[in-house]
């Protein structure tokens, strides 16, 4: 059984983040900037379809190790799915719109 990670309480500051989940954000932000950019520079794709799960999203907010605030997983999904749609409609010839779903998932109890 995985113990708990993170706690988050609405009467309570954000928890800190930790190095291993600003990597998690950095690599899924990066790869869904650069999957976006190559399905809609390809002029075969009618329309452009997206569903992004993140199974283990957690809270929306934390605190960085310099209290700082740091937008959580379902947050950095959403503004690099909005900037790169953005980015990408001036960029490409194809100019797709990008129709998406996303989810983000926090398992309250223990399986």
């Amino acid at each position: 059984m995985s113990k708990k990670e993170y706690d988050w309480n609405l009467d309570e500051p954000p928890p800190r983040i930790k190095p291993h989940s600003i990597a998690k954000q950095k690599v899924y932000t990066e790869y869904i900037k650069e999957y976006i950019h190559t399905l809609n520079s390809n002029p075969l794709i009618p329309n452009f379809n997206i569903v992004i799960v993140d199974a283990f999203a957690g809270g929306g907010e934390y605190l960085t190790q310099d209290n700082q605030r740091h937008n959580g997983s379902p947050i950095k999904i959403i503004e690099t799915v909005k900037a790169t749609e953005k980015q990408s409609t001036k960029q490409e010839k194809n100019n797709l719109p990008l129709n998406n779903n996303i989810f983000s998932l926090k398992r309250k109890k223990p399986i």
